[in-house]
This record gives structure tokens, C-alpha cells and sequence, in this order.
């Protein structure tokens, strides 16, 4: 729990966005009733495109605050909005979602691994106390 995580499993934790990224530099993207969908983590499922992204936003602001990190995560925010809101994206977007991506894989591969569950485990505990309404909603991404 002390050293970095694996080549392995960091690549497994990034894939889903690279994946996203990926697809969008084609000009498309799949869709579900209309709205944009990714593979999910961890499974071949399909989840919505903007509460993922939010949430991967969201756990990454923890990350780069805790570990004082200069990471720009706009670019991220960016795309999340873009999405959301059914605004075309720009090659510039993509390119600056994916170099705050690499920087964000590159911290990842630095960052011990019980730093990182924890991280993670905190944001989906406030996820799930937003979602039974104890808490007040906030999107990491208004």
C-alpha cells in the first residue's frame, strides 16, 4: 500500500477515459436515448458519459489539493461540459483533455497506491451521501 501502483493496474484505471478520448478524436461517439456513453471502470458496461467524467473530475481535484499538485484539471471541465451540453468539441479540446489525462496518469504512477483508495474511497462516500440527499449536490465541474 506504500509504493505507486502497478504499470498494470494504472493503465486499467486510466483506459475508460483514454478509451473516451480516443473515440472522440474520430468525430463520434456512442450514445445511449442521447446521451454520450463510455465504457465503464472495472467492467464492460456502459455508463453515461457526464456523471463519469464528473466524478473522475471530482476525485482528481481531491488528489491534486492533497498532494499539492500543479495539475490544471480546465481542460477536463471542459470536455465534461462540452459533452454534457452537446457543444462540439474542438481538436484543441481533445489535445488538452489528453495532455491533463497523461499528466494525471503520470501523478498516478507516483502516488502510493493506499493514498489513491483512499482518495477514491472518500469521493464515493460523498457520492453516495449526495445520492440519499444528506448532503447538498456538488458538481466538481459547475
Amino acid at each position: 500500500m506504500h509504493l505507486p501502483p502497478h504499470p498494470v493496474q494504472a493503465w486499467r484505471t486510466f483506459e475508460p477515459v483514454y478509451g473516451l478520448l480516443q473515440q472522440l478524436q474520430t468525430g463520434s461517439i456512442d450514445a445511449v436515448q442521447g446521451r454520450p456513453v463510455m465504457r465503464a471502470w472495472e467492467s464492460n458496461e456502459l455508463v453515461e458519459v457526464a456523471p463519469a467524467l464528473d466524478g473522475w473530475i471530482c476525485c482528481w481535484k481531491r488528489i491534486v489539493v492533497g498532494e499539492k499538485m500543479a495539475i490544471d484539471l480546465k481542460p477536463m471541465v471542459t470536455l465534461y461540459r462540452n459533452l454534457k451540453y452537446g457543444v462540439m468539441l474542438q481538436d484543441r479540446h481533445l489535445a488538452q483533455a489528453k495532455a491533463c489525462t497523461d499528466a494525471c496518469y503520470q501523478a498516478y504512477l507516483r502516488i502510493p497506491r493506499g493514498r489513491m483508495i483512499e482518495y477514491s474511497k472518500t469521493e464515493q462516500i460523498q457520492i453516495e451521501l449526495e445520492s440519499l440527499g444528506i448532503v447538498e449536490t456538488q458538481e466538481c465541474t459547475a
